[in-house]
């Protein structure tokens, strides 16, 4: 409800009769007026006292009307005044001018006072009306704001959260293969060590008799020397070369492990390199070997590899390594949980990579299970780039934050996407990246979430 002893209205005629009838009309309404008789005095008083409306005569000495309102409108302090322009001129050139300057009406001369009345009365209500709708919408744009920040930290908190939910897992998983081979060293160590001791003892006192030794063959030695020691000669030829061929597996395992580690935690992470797909994906498969090599051989995944030659990429390595990750522990994890419901179930998975015109490459990964992936995320229907807020909540509360880690990773950091196809039993996930990052991207793209 309009309050006009809360409103001002400014009036700016050269004429005293007119100034003192708009006057009159106006303050028996309850409004409170002002007055000024030419256009530079009324531009000081509203730079002093800004009116809530100005009732503006076009006929002026000195700066005419339009003039005054161009310089009011020009302002900021007084550029959402409305203004109601006051004139015996109705052409429609002059009329067209006034409202292109920025006012809101005309009042024609000579004036009913009753038409003036309601029409500063309706324009102070649309000026109200405005004025309460560009607070609402600053109130709600912050309130947006606001929330969407809190959106992003708990999407980041998320993101970091799973990071860790994986390191937790490739720890676990490196432990464990890991242990397999060093235990293995270790617990031979004992018998390399007698052998050895032994085999010096044995030489030691070969030479001792000083006889000369020409051949290591057991057929060709002299005949066997009385010793204090029991020396089985034969077993350590045969048991020692196998030991130390398994010590050298070990050992090229424990190499792998480590060269995979160095790629996934990669310290230079915020660094652009040129790298080989398939390295990633061999050092993703390495580091996850725990989860593809169970001791039940049927419920053990088959990886198949469909490789294509490729060329080199530009990527963030440790990034996108964390993608395929996760990628990766999503099937992984959806096939444990369908050979739980189902023991006859033999999973299988094809990696397949292809070149698009040296422009771009893709990854394909695809198991034999039909719902492996959250519809809600992906579409079967066609590839579409996962980068809405509401695909991001979708995907939260599917509670799959692997997928979401990829998608931050691949859509966000590689410019690439993600898209899924379900046909023929069988579910494919595809990950699209570009052979080279924009330049744009470049130099804007975030590392991934420390």
């Amino acid at each position: 409800m309009i309050q006009p002893s809360n409103q001002t209205i400014l009036i700016v005629d050269d004429t005293p009769t007119n100034l003192e009838i708009l006057s009159n009309a106006l303050m028996s309404e309850g409004y409170q007026v002002a007055v000024a008789v030419d256009g530079e005095s009324a531009i000081s008083q509203i730079q002093y006292k800004p009116p809530t409306l100005v009732l503006l005569d076009v006929m002026m000495p000195g700066i005419d009307g339009f003039e005054t309102c161009r310089r009011l409108k020009a302002n900021a302090q007084t550029k959402d005044i409305p203004i109601l322009f006051m004139t015996a001129l109705s052409e429609t050139e002059n009329k067209s001018k006034g409202f292109k300057l920025g006012a809101v009406d005309y009042i024609t001369k000579p004036f009913e006072t009753e038409e003036v009345l309601v029409r500063v009365d309706t324009h102070l209500r649309l000026y109200q009306l405005t004025t309460g709708l560009e607070q609402v919408v600053k109130t709600r744009t912050a309130q947006l704001t606001t929330t969407l920040d809190h959106l992003q930290k708990t999407q980041t908190k998320l993101i970091r959260s799973e990071k860790m939910s994986l390191v937790g897992e490739l720890s676990a998983g490196v432990a464990y293969e890991i242990s397999n081979p060093v235990n293995f060293i270790h617990g031979n160590l004992h018998h390399v060590d007698t052998y050895l001791t032994q085999l010096l003892q044995f030489a030691e006192h070969y030479y001792s008799q000083q006889q000369p030794l020409t051949t290591t063959t057991q057929s060709h030695l002299p005949q066997p020397l009385e010793t204090d020691f029991d020396l089985d000669l034969k077993f350590i030829r045969k048991d020692l070369p196998d030991i130390l061929g398994s010590f050298h597996r070990g050992t090229n395992r424990i190499q792998k492990l480590v060269s995979a580690l160095q790629i996934f935690s990669d310290p230079s992470r915020a660094t652009q390199k040129s790298v080989d797909v398939h390295d990633l994906i061999e050092s993703c498969l390495t580091l996850l070997s725990h989860r593809l090599q169970k001791k039940s051989r049927q419920s053990r995944p088959e990886v198949f590899k469909e490789y294509q030659q490729l060329p080199l990429i530009d990527c963030y390595p440790a990034a996108l390594s964390q993608a395929l990750m996760s990628i990766f522990l999503t099937y992984i994890s959806n096939i444990e949980k369908a050979q739980q419901e189902s023991s006859e179930l033999t999973p299988k998975i094809l990696i397949r990579t292809t070149s698009q015109d040296q422009q771009s490459i893709t990854i394909t990964i695809a198991v034999n299970l039909k719902q492996i992936i959250d519809d809600s995320f992906l579409t079967e229907k066609s590839p579409q780039l996962i980068s809405t807020d509401e695909q991001f909540r979708k995907l939260a509360s599917a509670n799959d934050m692997n997928l979401l880690l990829a998608h931050d990773i691949v859509a966000n950091q590689h410019h690439g996407c993600l898209h899924k196809q379900t046909q023929a039993g069988q579910t494919e996930l595809t990950i699209e990246l570009p052979q080279c990052l924009p330049v744009e991207l470049s130099a804007t793209a975030r590392p991934a979430i420390e």
